[in-house]
């Protein structure tokens, strides 16, 4: 069965899905459970491809799956088309860098109209997270690029330098164009979920695609061996 529904994941969807299997013992009977993980938002709708779109295309609606109506459909395809930058980390920078003024100032208007009152204590991560003020990138907590250009402490140009990237990208190939869109859509990637978006590519391939766009200053790597991941290097 975990053959079959592999075959099912890797070959007939329109990404290619990396089910997790747990075999169960309940009650002295063995069971099969199987964990499919999201697809990232840049390759939804994922489908069946023999059923094509919009056939093919199913959303969970409570305990049922129901066929995804064409409104749904245009929003998916229409969201996977950005490149989120604004979201993406401002490197070289901190949350210290950040103006407790300047967003505390923002929840003070924000709450004018509940007449709640605000303070600077309540200002920590998760709320910079709720924002979108800040995110977690990899094992660091740092400013997004929108968060920091408007809430810095001091003139943001005088902190970083902004790198137009068209250049760059139109020197990608088509696997290295998904492992981007990946990267920004999710902030950091391994070279196994690299191999995810791409059918049948060796792991030396990966690597090169991987060494490439670091050397076109696109990408960094973190850490070693089997517990090195990437970043966006800007």
């Amino acid at each position: 069965m975990q053959e079959k529904i592999s075959d099912l994941t890797n070959n007939e969807m329109s990404f290619t899905i990396r089910p997790a299997y747990h075999i169960l013992e309940i009650k002295r009977k063995t069971l099969l459970a199987v964990f499919i993980p999201e697809c990232p938002d840049q390759f939804k709708p994922c489908y069946y491809k023999p059923a094509g779109m919009p056939n093919g295309a199913y959303l969970r609606d409570g305990n049922t799956d129901r066929k995804m109506t064409d409104d749904e459909m245009r929003n998916l395809i229409d969201n996977s088309k950005k490149f989120k930058f604004d979201i993406t980390a401002a490197e070289e920078v901190s949350l210290d860098d950040l103006s407790k003024e300047k967003i505390l100032e923002l929840l003070i208007k924000s709450s004018e109209r509940t007449q709640r009152q605000s303070s600077r204590e309540e200002i920590d991560f998760k709320l910079l997270k709720n924002l979108g003020i800040a995110d977690n990138f990899g094992r660091l907590q740092k400013p997004t690029l929108a968060g920091f250009l408007i809430f810095a402490k001091e003139n943001p140009q005088n902190s970083f330098k902004v790198i137009l990237m068209g250049e760059k990208l139109s020197n990608l190939n088509e696997r290295q164009v998904k492992i981007w869109e990946y990267l920004i859509e999710n902030k950091t990637i391994t070279a196994k979920e690299c191999g995810s978006l791409s059918k049948e590519v060796s792991r030396k391939t990966i690597n090169n695609d991987l060494n490439k766009m670091e050397e076109l200053g696109l990408i960094r790597r973190i850490g070693e061996s089997v517990n090195r991941y990437y970043v966006t290097a800007f």
